[in-house]
């Protein structure tokens, strides 16, 4: 006879055994994105080369393993080169989603300034690290 869930008030409480094993996956999962968030913060750049375009026109390009900061005083805004990595530090437009938008080092990054028309892009020889994304 099977047990009924109406009659038997332990046949859905978890036993040690569950707990246990909910715990393992779960430890095993946080390591995982863990692990995977450092690889991708310790992969070099390679030879990757940001293009700063205005409008459809390239404006700027600009190799990613030198150190700078560069003033585009066409579009009003100041860009900075670090360590293989670059982003806006500046930028006269209202919103400043641009300057939020922080840091990026890998090939398909963007980083887009709708008012001022600006796109930055990174163009890498090595291949992206993670194809997707999902939120």
């Amino acid at each position: 006879m099977k047990p009924n869930p109406a009659v038997d008030p332990t046949f859905l409480k978890p036993t040690a055994t569950d707990v246990i094993l909910i715990a393992v996956v779960l430890v095993l999962a946080t390591a995982s994105i863990v692990w995977v968030g450092r690889a991708e913060s310790r992969t070099p750049a390679g030879s990757a080369v940001a293009k700063i375009y205005h409008g459809n026109v390239l404006i700027e390009e600009v190799a990613l393993d030198v150190d700078r900061d560069l003033e585009l005083t066409d579009v009003g805004m100041r860009v900075e080169v670090r360590e293989g990595r670059i982003r806006v530090v500046e930028s006269d437009c209202p919103q400043q989603v641009c300057v939020h938008a922080g840091w990026i080092r890998r090939g398909r990054q963007v980083i887009a300034c709708v008012p001022n028309k600006v796109l930055i892009t990174i163009e890498s020889s090595e291949p992206p690290f993670l194809d997707a994304i999902v939120h």
